[in-house]
């Protein structure tokens, strides 16, 4: 669900071209490390930890990404697309 939601949100934000594409080339670089450091990661929190430890240990590290979708999205949005 996120995935399609983040890829839609790149599209409607930038435009068409230069911007867009480096948009979703970071997009996909972070997604690819995501993918190659936070399963194998994930994999040693929760043998070491156990789930129950492992799950708590999340919660401070979510705490800086919680300002981020509010500051993005005091964007006007561009001229001629509805805003989502």
């Amino acid at each position: 669900m996120a995935a399609p939601s983040a890829l839609a949100l790149i599209t409607t934000t930038f435009p068409e071209g230069k911007p867009r594409n480096r948009a979703m080339g970071v997009y996909a670089a972070m997604a690819g490390i995501g993918s190659a450091v936070g399963l194998p990661l994930g994999g040693i929190l929760t043998d070491v930890l156990s789930w129950r430890g492992s799950s708590s240990s999340m919660s401070p590290s979510d705490l800086p990404c919680w300002p981020g979708p509010g500051v993005s999205s005091r964007r006007s949005p561009r001229p001629g697309r509805a805003p989502i």
